[in-house]
């Protein structure tokens, strides 16, 4: 087996072209890693905005629920007012007819 043996320098300048080569790659690879870097705080950023959207969200939803639970409690309260007048009325309405009926009943009794 023959051994090949650079002359002129050629082995310096393979092994320079090498390390050239070497240091492009290492310049892609550092480009890479501030492109990756670049997007990780963009994303951070925008799952930032995302959470700060999201309480904004509930905390809202909460008031209106707050809002819509204090309307049906208002409700409930006239329901129950109503339901009382209601049963005023016709307790007032039974009292006239009963009243009637007792004024018809006189004037039969009289004579009338």
């Amino acid at each position: 087996m023959q051994t090949v043996e650079w002359t002129d320098g050629k082995l310096e300048e393979r092994l320079e072209r090498i390390n050239e080569r070497f240091d492009h790659v290492d310049e892609r690879l550092d480009g890479i890693d501030r492109r990756v870097k670049e997007t990780a705080q963009e994303t951070d950023r925008r799952l930032t905005e995302v959470d700060r959207r999201i309480t904004e969200g509930r905390e809202e939803s909460r008031r209106q629920f707050d809002e819509v639970n204090r309307r049906l409690a208002a409700i409930d309260g006239m329901r129950q007012e109503i339901t009382t007048l209601h049963t005023t009325f016709y307790r007032g309405n039974v009292a006239l007819i009963v009243a009637v009926i007792g004024l018809i009943g006189a004037i039969l009794a009289k004579g009338g």
